[in-house]
């Protein structure tokens, strides 16, 4: 009768030429190495669980920021600039290794549009070794430019003269800023009505319009004379009209008419023009009956498709009416300036009779040349 325990069977012998089948183990060589690396796991899990318990140390692992001297930092800076355009100031950085993020807080006094004390600040971060930064001075005068380090320890005080942006009757470059997006929160349209010729009478009334913080223009204007006022405060641009006429004054023609929405009330105040000329002497002072005028400058437009020539107009009020959307904000206000620079219509008409009586002594020249030859 057989046993109840079976009797161990020995494996077969492997075929002659064949490979003994791999015993399901570790060798030596793999043992060791996990023995190596499982200690440095632990090590860097213990270097973890440290910097989150020990937050200084987990800082001190953080790159940290270049700390920087007056002679680390090259700067470049026009001695002059214009109010309300662009200057750019340059810094070039003299440190031999800059990998780590180099900090700058960059500020200096101003005056806003409206004439407000303001500070201009800016938080400046690079890598590279050359950094360009553009400036707008919203005021004329003497400005100085403060470069601090991360510890707001001074590095360099900048000086620049800012020259007055011109008023001018007509626009200055009628072509120049055509195609400008008619975004409203990207215009702005200032205009200060202070007039005093005793104690400023360099000072004119005018308008300027800036896009994106820079000064595109400034016209001469005139507002409400004595007993008609012509309100100050923050408005919005309104609705336009080519032609439309005046219900309350003689049916007396306003041209290029951009109403200024005064609580709602957008057919009493804007900004246009009128036909006749002779208005164009009083631009800068006080004169309207609450509106505010701006020059007209008929002119021969030509179609840029057809050829066809026509009539038109390049004065101020064309300028706000083609260019400056409605919604745009409107502040109206009455600030004396320390430095203020205008075309005067006078002067105007003297420099182009100059050209005028230029022109025709050429063409009598020319004339005399022909007969005698």
């Amino acid at each position: 009768m057989p046993s109840q325990e079976e009797t161990p069977q020995t494996p077969p012998s492997p075929l002659p030429g064949s490979t003994p089948p791999e015993k399901n183990y570790f060798n030596k060589q793999y043992l060791w190495l996990a023995g190596a690396l499982i200690p440095l796991a632990l090590i860097a899990f213990s270097v973890m669980k440290s910097g989150e318990q020990n937050p200084a140390l987990a800082e001190a692992s953080k790159p940290q920021r270049i700390s920087l001297t007056d002679r680390d930092l090259r700067t470049s800076l026009p001695a002059s600039g214009l109010e309300g355009q662009p200057v750019e100031l340059s810094l070039h950085l003299l440190l031999a290794s800059h990998q780590a993020p180099v900090q700058l807080n960059l500020s200096y006094q101003d005056f806003d549009y409206a004439g407000k004390a303001i500070i201009a600040e800016k938080k400046l971060e690079w890598n590279g070794s050359l950094l360009k930064v553009p400036l707008i001075f919203q005021s004329p005068g003497q400005k100085e430019i403060q470069l601090k380090d991360s510890s707001n320890h001074l590095l360099k005080a900048l000086k620049l003269k800012v020259t007055p942006f011109p008023a001018s009757v007509f626009p200055k470059k009628w072509e120049e800023f055509k195609n400008l997006a008619p975004h409203p929160e990207r215009f702005h349209i200032w205009a200060n009505l202070f007039y005093d010729e005793k104690t400023h009478p360099n000072q004119r009334q005018y308008v300027q319009i800036t896009h994106e913080d820079r000064l595109i223009d400034r016209f001469l204007i005139s507002s409400g004379a004595a007993g008609h006022i012509t309100p100050v405060g923050e408005y919005k641009l309104g609705f336009k009209d080519f032609y439309p006429r005046s219900s309350r004054y003689n049916n007396t023609p306003m041209p290029f008419w951009s109403a200024i929405n005064v609580n709602g009330n957008q057919g009493e105040y804007g900004f246009h023009s009128l036909e006749d000329g002779g208005y164009l002497y009083l631009l800068g002072k006080p004169a309207s009956h609450g509106c505010i005028r701006l020059s007209r400058l008929p002119s021969v437009e030509t179609d840029p498709q057809t050829g066809q020539k026509s009539w038109g107009d390049r004065g101020g009020a064309r300028w706000i009416f083609d260019r400056v959307p409605p919604e745009t904000p409107v502040t109206i206000f009455k600030q004396p300036l320390p430095d203020f620079e205008f075309q005067d219509y006078v002067a105007y008409l003297q420099e182009a009779n100059k050209k005028f009586a230029l022109e025709q002594a050429k063409k009598a020249e020319k004339i005399r040349k022909a007969s005698e030859g």
